[in-house]
């Protein structure tokens, strides 16, 4: 059994935030994924926040005996603001313009292209969440069924929202705020009905200090780690961290920074394609 981080933003800013800042970061974040005994993290960085170059820092400053297998992914954003997890076994998946450019490709090319690359992965990632990359926005509940079994992989837990929820019910009367709450729930959960006939994942979706711990165990071999994922077969069992209020208000403020700054960044700057591996491994 090995435990397993699937989607962890590392959030390092790369073009906005000095090196010393950063090389502090990651260097909590190792000491963090060996206090939680996590045998594998994926690198999901936003495409827009440089994603080869983070996860380049990530190898940089950390720590030579690190036990921790850190594994490259980046999320792609489609042209309809959609977000899709994409991967490979290696750092290929970072020489692909198409996936490297942000809101320039749509989503059924971006998984069209992964279906004729059999390098490439894909999972659908938070179909709930209560923004554009939500895909049911866009796509109706049999057409992302349909879309989920093309590329086998699917978000079905995802705890972004575990901070906001434990906050919520620990200060708030149930009934204020239930439509989020209900959002937050089916981000939190996805319904069976999504994910019947394919393989599905936990994911901490953590962007802070205060995420890392929550992790899914897969039966496996650390070496067998990717083929485990895509199979539904294997054994997986959820793990997430238990908030306390004062935590959860904390990861909940930190949050709210952080997505001021993501809306700003896709609001206000021109998406740049990052070439850091694109050049050097294409």
């Amino acid at each position: 059994m090995i435990r397993v981080d699937c989607h962890f933003h590392p959030n390092l800013l790369c073009d906005s935030i000095p090196l010393v800042y950063q090389e502090w970061k990651v260097k909590s974040l190792w000491k963090l994924f060996e206090q939680y005994s996590l045998d594998a993290v994926i690198c999901t960085e936003h495409v827009f926040k440089q994603p080869a170059k983070t996860y380049q820092l990530m190898k940089k400053f950390a720590p030579d005996n690190a036990s921790t297998l850190l594994i490259p992914w980046v999320e792609c954003l489609t042209s309809e603001w959609i977000d899709i997890l994409v991967w490979a076994e290696d750092e290929y998946v970072y020489t692909h313009p198409i996936l490297m450019s942000p809101k320039i490709t749509s989503f059924e090319e971006i998984i069209s292209f992964i279906e004729k690359d059999r390098r490439l992965f894909c999972s659908i990632a938070h179909p709930y969440v209560p923004s554009k990359t939500w895909v049911l926005t866009h796509f109706s509940p049999e057409e992302v069924k349909s879309y989920i079994q093309r590329v086998w992989v699917v978000e079905k837990y995802n705890w972004a929202f575990l901070s906001t929820l434990c906050l919520f019910d620990s200060v708030l009367h149930y009934s204020i705020c239930w439509s989020l709450r209900r959002t937050a729930h089916l981000v939190t959960e996805l319904p069976d009905e999504f994910v019947q006939w394919v393989a599905y994942t936990w994911w901490s979706d953590g962007h802070t200090l205060y995420e890392v711990g929550s992790y899914m165990e897969l039966d496996c071999d650390i070496e067998d780690i990717y083929s485990a994922l895509v199979d539904k077969k294997v054994k997986r069992t959820m793990h997430y961290l238990n908030y306390s209020w004062y935590v959860a208000l904390k990861e909940f403020l930190a949050s709210v920074l952080i997505v001021f700054y993501e809306h700003t960044k896709k609001t206000f700057w021109f998406y740049k394609t990052d070439t850091t591996h694109i050049s050097k491994l294409s």
